[in-house]
């Protein structure tokens, strides 16, 4: 059982149901919004707020890729045309 004469605010939090020193608590951004829980809890919430903001972090890097890709196999496509076409008319030209 945790020593309540040693903590000035004893406060259940609202994720693990332990107790903690409401002064060293720690604000929920996700579970609980506007409330203070646990550090332990506050600590593991911070890191899945910070891995869920690196996994967009990387979607959005993977997205925009994504786009350069297929701008550039349309360039390539474009070009093969183009080269093509040159060949093309090359070949009028040609005094074999």
């Amino acid at each position: 059982m945790e020593n309540f004469e040693e903590m000035e605010m004893p406060t259940p939090c609202q994720k693990c149901d332990g107790w903690f020193d409401l002064n060293d608590g720690a604000a929920s951004e996700k579970w609980f919004p506007r409330t203070v829980i646990c550090p332990e809890c506050g600590e593991k919430e911070q890191n899945i707020v910070e891995m869920e903001q690196d996994i967009e972090d990387l979607q959005d890097e993977i997205d925009q890729a994504n786009d350069a890709i297929s701008s550039a196999n349309e360039t390539i496509t474009e070009n093969s045309s183009k080269i093509e076409e040159l060949k093309e008319k090359l070949k009028v030209f040609d005094y074999d």
